[in-house]
């Protein structure tokens, strides 16, 4: 059972991976806000701290999910996207994202737990974010890249979806399409 999530914001408190599934899973394709708030506070320095969990349904298509960030903070903020999985207190780094566009893409593994860690090292409450989980697709036929979208995920903004398809060309999970040869 889902315990609040808000519509679709962040719960406080969400400062480690315990907390995260103790707010329940989000659901995917959604856009989950939150604030680049400073929630800890490391060697008396308030950092910002979000976790959030979700779980690989089990009979999600073979591919890749894809993690999207997309947020109000700026390069001074110096923020972190990372992707963790393993038990809640001491969960393991798989992959992280530090620049725009923060995006993460990484093979789904059906039935297996994820964590996303939003990290922000110089937190700034007027700062939002928007957090994306977009589960693989059915693989598409089509082989030019036309950035449109096949059934675009619920809450995802398309100017979102567009730049990750520029970006990343090569995949279709996301939606990208590629028409027919004429």
């Amino acid at each position: 059972m889902m315990r609040g999530l808000n519509v679709g914001c962040e719960i406080n408190p969400n400062n480690t991976a315990t907390e995260a599934v103790s707010n329940g899973a989000f659901t995917f394709g959604n856009a989950h806000c939150g604030l680049h708030e400073g929630d800890i506070e490391v060697s008396g320095v308030l950092r910002g701290k979000d976790y959030f969990m979700f779980d690989i349904p089990t009979n999600v298509p073979s591919g890749n999910f894809t993690v999207i960030l997309s947020t109000t903070a700026t390069v001074n903020n110096g923020v972190q996207l990372q992707l963790r999985d393993g038990p809640p207190l001491t969960t393991t780094l798989l992959f992280y994202a530090t620049t725009v566009p923060y995006t993460i893409s990484w093979p789904a593994v059906p039935g297996h737990r994820y964590y996303v860690y939003i990290y922000t090292a110089t937190p700034d409450n007027t700062k939002s974010y928007q957090l994306y989980v977009l589960l693989p697709a059915p693989a598409l036929t089509q082989n030019a890249l036309e950035v449109s979208f096949v059934a675009a995920p619920l809450g995802v903004p398309t100017k979102v979806l567009q730049n990750f398809c520029e970006l990343s060309p090569s995949t279709v999970k996301l939606g990208c399409r590629r028409p027919a040869a004429q």
